[in-house]
């Protein structure tokens, strides 16, 4: 049988923090990587839009087209709305 306290268990099972020198250089660094896919998005949004859009006019397939327009639109909704929820919330009209 262990000896050891509850506490001591505790304190083996946590994972120790490693410190991070936190530089100019890393901090910029790591902004960069958080900023360009951020910057990103919306763009390859807009560009799977007229992708759609075109596909749609050269196979005459509006219902296609509508419902790939769907889809971008919620989301979008989630970039303004923070989370899924919200934009098929706002959409559907949930009752929270």
């Amino acid at each position: 049988m262990s000896t050891r306290t509850a506490k001591e268990r505790s304190e083996k099972l946590l994972i120790p923090k490693i410190k991070e020198n936190l530089t100019f250089e890393s901090v910029k660094r790591k902004k960069i990587w958080i900023f360009i896919p951020v910057l990103a998005f919306p763009h390859l949004l807009v560009l799977a839009y007229v992708y759609q859009l075109i596909l749609s006019l050269y196979f005459v397939n509006w219902m296609f087209f509508g419902i790939i327009t769907f889809f971008l639109l919620i989301l979008l909704l989630e970039i303004v709305f923070d989370t899924k929820t919200n934009a098929f919330c706002s959409l559907l009209g949930c009752v929270s």
